[in-house]
């Protein structure tokens, strides 16, 4: 489909099989939540990965937003910009 393509940069990390969350909240980072701690204890890990740059982030945004019927708007700072994708 469609969205799977535009999904398709982050299938690495949604698809590892020890993540069982992601969560970009800022362009050039890819957080991903363990189902275990890692050696150092953090259930959180930080990627750096500068393909998700403003405008990416914002297109993979709008195209799930499309994709399940949701608005999305990403200069209305009274609402979050936070969309969910199973």
């Amino acid at each position: 489909s469609v969205l799977q393509n535009i999904l398709e940069p982050l299938a690495e990390y949604y698809e590892h099989p020890d993540h069982e969350e992601i969560a970009i909240n800022q362009p050039g980072e890819v957080w991903c939540r363990r189902h275990r701690p890692d050696k150092d204890g953090n259930i959180w890990v930080r990627y750096v990965d500068d393909r998700f740059s403003l405008s990416i982030l914002q297109w993979i945004c709008q195209a799930v937003a499309n994709t399940f019927n949701q608005p999305f708007n990403p200069n209305d700072s009274s609402k979050p910009c936070t969309v969910f994708a199973t």
